[in-house]
């Protein structure tokens, strides 16, 4: 039994012509398929809303699961793992019904379900472990975003940038690493996400690119603790996905889609000498300059 814990957003980027949107979540509340068992203040809430989801599996293979508008992203990421998989997707971004898909092998539908909570929350991490058969991958990819000056952002503005973008993927591997540990588990990895600003800097976006910065770091390191019991950790790097912003500078003229960075993180998931490695994923725009 292989399981995958996915860390993702609900609350990044703002849509001109839909207005707020959940990349990787819903919108709306959080309507569960097969939810996950109760876990102590598995509800929390940031700013009248979660900061995250986490997803708790329990397949016979390795199956992730994603609602939202990236469905098909996620789709992409199972049939690129080495194992045929099911995917059983139960509600779409307005809580209906939505079919099950299969990747291969015929498989009768896997059990499944998510909880919501904010991960900078470590009593939560460490219970969604406790109260989950062992986890194999886990991936982070929550995060927030900033578009203000450093003179003109908020020391509450900082925080919650840091602390969710930073502390949040710390307590996540964190979690991770204890249980792995724990249980003296072996071939398990970690994928962290983080950005392209995070070696290329950004105007108004200072504290972002410094949290993401410190996630490329924190993988690295991780790379090393986990080596030896064959704990691997490998860190996405993005560039602009699916944004209104400098598509002309990118030396292949076109956004990043969430498929392409699903497609990153089934490839570091699968290969077995993957570890330590940055993988930037920008269409050339980091050497472009």
């Amino acid at each position: 039994m292989r399981t995958v814990a996915l860390c993702h957003t609900l609350r990044v980027y703002t849509d001109e012509n839909r207005g707020p949107i959940h990349v990787g979540g819903r919108r709306g509340p959080v309507a569960a398929g097969r939810p996950a068992p109760p876990l102590p203040d598995a509800q929390a809430r940031h700013h009248g809303r979660p900061a995250s989801v986490r997803r708790r599996y329990r397949p016979p293979h390795v199956t992730p699961t994603l609602v939202g508008r990236h469905e098909a992203a996620l789709q992409q990421a199972v049939a690129a793992l080495p194992r045929p998989a099911r995917l059983a997707e139960t509600d779409d971004e307005n809580g209906k019904k939505t079919p099950e898909s299969d990747s291969g092998g015929g498989r009768p539908a896997v059990e499944h379900g998510y909880m919501a909570g904010d991960v900078r929350d470590t009593d939560l991490w460490e219970a969604l472990f406790a109260n989950t058969s062992d986890v194999h991958l886990l991936v982070n990819a929550a995060g927030v975003t900033q578009n203000s000056l450093l003179a003109r952002t908020t020391p509450a503005g900082i925080r919650d940038v840091l602390d969710t973008n930073l502390y949040g993927t710390v307590a996540g591997c964190r979690s991770a690493m204890r249980a792995w540990l724990r249980k003296r588990s072996t071939d398990r990895c970690i994928i962290n996400v983080s950005s392209l600003l995070a070696v290329r800097g950004g105007y108004g976006a200072t504290v972002y690119a410094a949290s993401k910065a410190g996630v490329v770091g924190l993988t690295r390191a991780l790379a090393e603790e986990g080596g030896a019991r064959r704990i691997r950790a490998n860190v996405v790097v993005p560039g602009y996905i699916q944004t209104d912003m400098i598509a002309n500078r990118i030396p292949l003229k076109r956004f990043g889609s969430p498929d392409e960075v699903a497609d990153a993180v089934a490839f570091l998931a699968k290969n077995e000498y993957a570890n330590n490695c940055v993988l930037n994923l920008d269409g050339g725009l980091s050497a472009a300059g």
